[in-house]
């Protein structure tokens, strides 16, 4: 697919609708309308399965997240690396179905602990992907232009505000 640049304009291709390319630009974070304080997840998810280091995730730890009984569904939404080398990418936002609720949690590496950022009945969501991102560069120490994002076909997918 091909995406426009937000900062230069330049158009180029990616395999991801978040990714960007490198731009002789300056990057701006933008904003969100995310809470600071927000809880931990092992306050909130108590029977969490798996417990989440207190780092970003590595696409084995994902996997098998997403492969646990106990769960419904683990997405990853925004992670960092380089475009096309899947496996080694580092999930800072992810997505988990438990069955009852539709979660989406985020790494905040200023706190060192991942934190529930939404927590629904359904899987649509308040926040739109962008939000995410700039949450996800606010709080931790990485640049706009190293987030990825996914494009997921999958019908168990979680819908984001696209406003």
């Amino acid at each position: 697919m091909t995406h426009t640049c937000d900062d230069c304009g330049e158009t180029f291709k990616t395999l991801t609708r978040k990714r960007l390319h490198d731009c002789e630009q300056e990057f701006s974070v933008g904003s969100h309308d995310i809470d600071d304080d927000l809880p931990p997840v092992s306050e909130v998810l108590v029977t969490l399965p798996t417990a989440l280091p207190k780092r970003f995730l590595v696409m084995p730890e994902a996997a098998q997240l997403d492969d646990d009984p106990a769960l419904g569904r683990f997405f990853p939404i925004l992670s960092t690396g380089k475009e096309g080398r899947v496996e080694n990418w580092n999930v800072g936002i992810g997505y988990i179905d438990t069955g009852e609720n539709h979660v989406i949690i985020g790494y905040n590496g200023q706190n060192e602990e991942w934190v529930i950022i939404e927590n629904r009945g359904e899987p649509k969501f308040s926040n739109s992907e962008d939000e995410l991102a700039h949450w996800l560069v606010e709080n931790n120490n990485i640049e706009p232009r190293d987030v990825i994002g996914y494009d997921s076909g999958d019908s168990d997918y979680p819908e984001f505000n696209h406003a």
